[in-house]
């Protein structure tokens, strides 16, 4: 998505939040801001301007990917073990060690 985003005219850069819920789309100067509002909509975005800043978290763009990579992978770990681990009856020095492996996994498949 970020990079299809790089493709259009006018586009400076392109982001996203580790949530994959944000992304942030910096125009050039005269860039046509009605073309990339309607392109994000298209895309399946809300779009809308936010002046100032957006967003306190991190922010990826194409080249960080392996870092969001490895952020989701932690984020999936850290929702789907610990119910496992209550309804298994794993301590929390077990979770710990799966969500770490399951993280690793995740990020290198």
């Amino acid at each position: 998505m970020l990079a299809r985003l790089l493709e259009e005219p006018g586009v400076e850069t392109a982001e996203s939040d580790v949530r994959g819920e944000l992304m942030r789309v910096r125009l050039t100067d005269g860039a046509n801001l009605d073309h990339a509002l309607r392109l994000l909509e298209r895309l399946g975005f809300a779009a809308a301007l936010a002046e100032g800043g957006v967003g306190d978290g991190s922010w990826y763009g194409v080249d960080r990917v392996g870092e969001l990579s490895q952020a989701e992978g932690r984020i999936i770990a850290e929702r789907v073990i610990p119910p496992f681990a209550r309804d298994h009856g794993l301590d929390e020095g077990t979770a710990t060690k799966l969500i770490q492996t399951v993280a690793r996994a995740l990020f290198e498949c």
